[in-house]
């Protein structure tokens, strides 16, 4: 029994039909006809009932069509996921709070979606992680900082954070709603 075999039934069940399936399958119409067989001899049931050039699903082929289309949505599951599956490294440098608050729980999903690729983190300071991507030392580079000018770079703004100021309640700071950058 192989994948085929489930799919051409699939064909042949939609359109009640072994020249349409053929056709659909990019197959001879006589290769539909003898996948339905050897499966019908596997399974020791007839899974069509013909009626000239007419057919339908038996009692058996209605219940082999719900394991067909499971079988076939798992095998397409398959796929999607084992063929996404890349291996190998991937460098990121990034500034030590970020390593230890921001990225565990992002790293912990990647690694359960790519488990195959070696994460290595290297916590820096914003200027070393700006030149190990320069260098290829790291794929890439987390930093709290605006965006980079740098013409060497490519820079993505991931998400923006708030700041608050704290300050004692004798502080000019504590009388003010808003606090710009410059006034610190």
């Amino acid at each position: 029994m192989d994948m085929q075999q489930f799919l051409t039934f699939r064909e042949v069940a939609k359109w009640q039909n072994f020249t349409k399936a053929a056709e659909q399958l990019g197959y001879a119409q006589s290769s539909v006809t003898a996948q339905i067989q050897k499966m019908e001899q596997e399974y020791g049931v007839a899974l069509f009932e013909r009626f000239g050039r007419r057919m339908r699903l038996t009692q058996s082929g209605e219940q082999m069509l719900l394991y067909a289309n499971q079988i076939a949505d798992l095998f397409q599951e398959s796929k999607a996921v084992i063929g996404r599956q890349e291996c190998g490294n991937l460098s990121i440098s990034t500034i030590e709070t970020m390593a230890a608050f921001y990225l565990p729980k992002y790293l912990q999903r990647f690694r359960q979606v790519f488990p195959h690729i070696q994460v290595m983190l290297e916590p820096a300071h914003e200027e070393r992680v700006m030149q190990a991507v320069r260098d290829g030392d790291a794929d890439m580079g987390i930093i709290l900082d605006v965006p980079l000018s740098d013409p060497e770079l490519n820079s993505i703004v991931i998400r923006k954070e708030e700041l608050v100021v704290v300050a004692s309640k004798d502080h000019p700071f504590a009388k003010q709603d808003v606090v710009e950058w410059r006034q610190l």
